[in-house]
């Protein structure tokens, strides 16, 4: 498995009782949702302008997740230029 570059998060949240069934696990919709936020970031600063994201193709959660999940974002280079 090959490695991610070290990068600073783009936002830091803390997953509150609501956002956990009963065995203290994460929704996966909530992560889903934070993990939009982080990326609707960098594209807006990668883009300069606003971001919207407009399919997401997929998403596999292997284990449930505890209330501490890293998630890393950056702009891929097959993105497509901004729309204006």
């Amino acid at each position: 498995m090959s490695t991610l570059p070290d990068l600073v998060p783009v936002i830091r949240v803390t997953a509150m009782p609501g956002d956990a069934n009963p065995y203290g696990d994460i929704f996966g919709g909530w992560l889903m949702g934070q993990m939009d936020l982080a990326a609707g970031s960098v594209a807006s600063r990668h883009s300069g302008g606003r971001a919207v994201t407009i399919a997401v193709e997929g998403m596999k959660f292997h284990a449930p997740s505890s209330s501490v999940t890293k998630s890393r974002s950056m702009p891929s280079s097959s993105a497509s230029a901004p729309h204006r």
